[in-house]
């Protein structure tokens, strides 16, 4: 369903990591937490992020796009952005106000009389270009929209001082903000015809071969948890319940937990004896991820004695009532929300 990378250079070194994608969205974290880059557009199909120099660690996380139900990410670490000087001369336009086309560059100097720039650049239509954009020495923060202001792709500026994407054709805009406009760097952006991608030729052999083996669960049981890993102990997801059918991704190490694609496209786990598999599923891709069983209840269960109220016969004087009961109120469930019937798991 999803990969986390942890981006780690060596001390006093720097460098860049190059991520072919299909179908995933991509955030990456600093070592606080913090997202400082997100995307999530089909339209992107790589990615190019280059560290600046004494930058920490990050992680990256990759995942699939809504309604998507598989996705492909190749992630390589390199010295540098991709040199585009294989695609052939770039001419140098002076004015950043003009939209820029294939085989063009612009440079845009942040400072604290311009801290800002932007810029548009158009990619013809079926077609796919690469744009690429430096700004060495200062923290920039960069985002990228298209003609109708739908954000594409956003860097937060700091830990990385340079940024490539491989775009389907469309117009598009990309501002630049230096945060700290006393820090000046010269921004450079250019413009590219796309190089080939190993994701094209790989993705349509492993669709072909998806397609030929089309492996579903049906749900035999009454209701089932739809659990975010394999086993109990990971959180419920969604519910499934019977006779639905849901196309199988793959499986645990031990073929005891299904990884399923949900009503809603996303993935979800389910035990294996809660329904039938259909007859294409002979070789289901296998996920190292470890099972975890649910913890031991933490529910305590007291039976508090009846009361018992004594009331006179007819025709005798009345009496007060007598109530007995039990004088220990601090015996009550501890969590009444941990309780949960695992037998539909």
């Amino acid at each position: 369903p999803g990969i986390e990378v942890v981006i780690s250079p060596l001390p006093g070194t720097s460098g860049a990591v190059s991520l072919e994608l299909a179908g995933a969205a991509v955030n990456v974290a600093d070592s606080a937490g913090n997202i400082v880059f997100q995307m999530a557009d089909a339209r992107v199909h790589q990615l190019e992020l280059r560290l600046a120099p004494g930058t920490g660690s990050y992680t990256l996380t990759a995942q699939r796009l809504p309604g998507v139900v598989e996705a492909y990410m190749r992630i390589v670490a390199q010295a540098d952005l991709t040199d585009l000087a294989p695609m052939g001369d770039v001419m140098l336009v002076a004015n950043p106000q003009q939209p820029l086309g294939i085989q063009q560059s612009v440079d845009m100097p942040l400072n604290e009389t311009t801290p800002s720039q932007m810029t548009n650049f158009s990619i013809p239509a079926n077609q796919r270009g690469t744009m690429q954009v430096t700004f060495p020495g200062a923290p920039v923060t960069a985002q990228l929209v298209d003609q109708t202001g739908l954000v594409v792709a956003t860097l937060v500026g700091g830990g990385f001082d340079g940024l490539g994407l491989v775009l389907d054709g469309g117009n598009y805009s990309l501002t630049l903000l230096n945060t700290s406009p006393a820090q000046v760097t010269l921004a450079n952006m250019e413009v590219q015809a796309a190089l080939p991608s190993i994701l094209d030729t790989v993705i349509p052999q492993m669709a072909s071969q998806t397609t030929a083996v089309a492996c579903a669960l049906t749900i035999d049981v009454a209701s089932v948890n739809l659990r975010s890993g394999p086993g109990t102990g990971y959180s419920v997801l969604n519910y499934g319940f019977r006779n639905e059918e849901y196309p199988v991704g793959g499986t645990n190490t031990d073929g005891s937990w299904l990884v399923v694609a949900d009503k809603n496209g996303a993935s979800a786990w389910l035990s294996r004896s809660t329904g039938t598999l259909s007859d294409t599923c002979a070789q289901l891709t296998v996920y190292d991820i470890p099972y975890r069983a649910a913890p031991e209840p933490q529910v305590v269960v007291v039976q508090q004695p009846p009361q018992v109220v004594m009331v006179p016969a007819a025709g005798a004087p009345a009496a007060p009532a007598v109530t007995f009961r039990d004088d220990d109120d601090e015996d009550e469930h501890e969590d009444e929300d941990e309780h949960e019937d695992e037998d539909d798991d």
